[in-house]
C-alpha cells in the first residue's frame, strides 16, 4: 500500500483561511440578528385590516390637529425648525482619506481596524494607514499576519512598531516582519521583552533597501550576525540590548556603514574583558550621538566625527583618551566640576563648538588632580572654541555650588562671541541663594544675554 502524503498548509494559507472564517462568522451573526427581528409575511386579509386601521387613525389625528390653535401650530413649527437647524453633519467622515489615515495613525492598529465597522465610508480607510502598531500575543499572532496580507503590497509602510508578548510565535513573527519589509517599511521598532534575536529575522532586515530607522528594545543577541552591510539604515536606537559576546557587538555596529544617528541606553555585554583592545571603530558618517553607556564599550573615538554629541555619565570618561572633534558644534555633558582639567581638555579638542550644555553631576569619589574652587578664577588657559566659536551656554540642575559659579564666570569672561548664558536652577535652591548668584553673575564682564530661572 502506498503511504498517504498529508500536506501541511502554509502560514499564508492559514492566514487567508482565518480571514475567510472571520468573514463567515460576521455574516452568520448578522443573519442571526436579522432572523431575530424578522416579521412574518402578512396575508391579504391582514393587509386590508391594517390599511383600514391606518385610515381610521389618520382621520382621528386630523381631527385632533384641527383642535390645536394656530398659535400652537406656529410654536411647534418653530421648534421643529430649531431642532433641524441644530443637527450637525458628520464632518469627520467628510474629511479626505489622507487626514483620516493621519488621525488613525496615532491609535494602536488593533483599535484603528475596529473603525471599519462604523460605516461603509470607514471600512477601507484603516488599510491605508502607514503607521502600524501591534502587540503580538495580545492580538493573536496569525490575525496580525492576516491583516498584513490584506494590505496592498504596493502601499509603503512609514513606521512599523511591534511588541512581542510572552506567548508570541517566532515563525509568525518572522513572517510579519518579512511582510512589512516587502511593503517597503522605512522605520522599524521592535520591543522583544528580552527574547533572543533570531537569525532569520536578521536576514530579513538585511534584505531591505528602504529601511532607514531601526529601534531595538529589550533584546538579547546570542549569535554572531551575518557579515553583511545594511546600506540603508541611517538611524539606530538601542535600549536595554545585551550582547552575549563583545565581538558580536563590534560586528553588529560594523554592519551599518552609513549610520548618521545613534542612541544607546543600557547596552551591555557579558565578556567585555575578553578582548580589551578591540573597540567600535570610528563611525565616519555619524552626525548625532546620544550615549549613556560605559566608555569601555563606547569610547569617545567612535564618535569623533559627530556634529552633535550627548554623553551621560561623563565622569566615567576622565581616565580615557580625548580625541579631536573637528566637526562638533553642540556638546551636552553631565560632568563633575572637580575634574575641571578634563573638561578644559575636552573643550580644547572641540575647535568648532558653538553650543555647550552642562548638567552638574555630583559623585562620591573626588579626584584631587582636578581644578578646585580656588583655581577656576585664576585659570589662564582658554580653549579656542571659547575665544572664537561658542555662542550659547546652558547650565542645568544648578545647585549653587561655588565651583558652578566660578565655571560660569570663567565661560562668560573668556567667551568673545557668546550671545546667551542660560542657567536653570535646581528646585532645592531657595530664593535668597538664587538672588545672590544672580548678583555675582551680573558683576561679571559680559556682552551676552543672561537668562536665570
Amino acid at each position: 500500500m502506498e503511504d498517504t502524503v498529508v500536506s501541511t498548509p502554509s502560514l499564508e494559507d492559514r492566514a487567508n483561511k482565518l480571514l475567510m472564517s472571520l468573514g463567515e462568522e460576521r455574516a452568520r451573526k448578522l443573519s442571526l440578528i436579522s432572523n431575530k427581528y424578522k416579521i412574518n409575511k402578512p396575508s391579504n386579509e391582514d393587509r386590508v385590516n391594517k390599511l383600514s386601521m391606518i385610515s381610521i387613525s389618520t382621520k382621528e389625528r386630523a381631527r385632533k390637529r384641527s383642535l390645536i390653535s394656530t398659535e400652537q401650530q406656529d410654536r411647534l413649527s418653530d421648534r421643529k425648525r430649531s431642532l433641524i437647524s441644530t443637527e450637525q453633519p458628520d464632518r469627520l467622515s467628510d474629511l479626505p482619506d489622507s487626514i483620516l489615515c493621519h488621525i488613525l495613525s496615532f491609535l494602536p492598529t488593533r483599535l484603528a481596524a475596529q473603525t471599519s465597522i462604523l460605516a461603509k465610508r470607514w471600512k477601507p480607510v484603516w488599510l491605508s494607514v502607514t503607521t502600524l502598531d501591534f502587540i503580538m500575543g495580545i492580538t493573536p499572532n496569525l490575525i496580525i499576519y492576516a491583516l498584513m496580507l490584506s494590505r496592498d503590497i504596493n502601499l509603503p509602510i512609514l513606521s512599523f512598531r511591534v511588541t512581542c508578548h510572552f506567548d508570541y510565535e517566532p515563525q509568525v513573527f518572522d513572517a510579519v516582519i518579512m511582510a512589512a519589509i516587502q511593503r517597503r517599511v522605512e522605520t522599524l521598532e521592535l520591543n522583544m521583552l528580552n527574547f533572543p534575536l533570531e537569525m532569520k529575522f536578521v536576514s530579513n532586515i538585511f534584505t531591505s533597501n528602504t529601511l532607514t530607522v531601526l529601534k531595538l528594545t529589550n533584546l538579547y543577541i546570542v549569535k554572531d550576525l551575518p557579515r553583511i552591510n545594511v546600506s540603508s539604515i541611517k538611524t539606530l536606537h538601542l535600549y536595554r540590548v545585551t550582547f552575549i559576546c563583545h565581538t558580536y557587538m563590534i560586528n553588529f555596529f560594523s554592519a551599518f556603514p552609513i549610520l548618521e544617528e545613534l542612541h544607546t541606553y543600557l547596552v551591555t555585554t557579558f565578556d567585555r574583558a575578553e578582548e580589551p583592545g578591540r573597540m567600535i571603530k570610528c563611525l565616519p558618517n555619524l552626525v548625532r550621538a546620544n550615549i549613556t553607556d560605559d566608555p569601555e564599550l563606547f569610547p569617545l573615538l567612535s564618535f569623533s566625527r559627530a556634529m552633535v554629541l550627548k554623553v551621560n555619565h561623563t565622569w566615567k570618561l576622565y581616565n580615557f583618551q580625548v580625541p579631536l572633534f573637528n566637526n562638533l558644534t553642540q556638546l551636552e555633558l553631565f560632568p563633575n566640576f572637580d575634574q575641571g582639567m578634563w573638561i578644559l581638555k575636552l573643550l580644547q579638542h572641540t575647535p568648532k563648538l558653538q553650543h555647550l550644555i552642562i548638567h552638574h553631576q555630583e559623585i562620591e569619589e573626588n579626584d584631587n588632580n582636578g581644578i578646585d574652587d580656588k583655581n577656576w578664577k585664576d585659570l589662564k588657559m582658554v580653549p579656542n572654541c571659547l575665544s572664537s566659536q561658542l555662542k550659547t551656554c546652558l547650565f542645568g540642575y544648578w545647585r549653587g555650588k561655588l565651583c558652578e559659579l566660578q565655571f560660569a564666570e570663567y565661560i562668560m569672561r573668556n567667551s568673545k562671541v557668546l550671545t546667551t548664558m542660560t542657567i536653570h536652577c535646581s528646585s532645592s535652591l531657595d530664593l535668597n541663594a538664587k538672588y545672590q548668584i544672580l548678583q555675582k553673575l551680573s558683576m561679571c564682564p559680559k556682552g551676552c544675554k543672561l537668562i536665570f530661572d
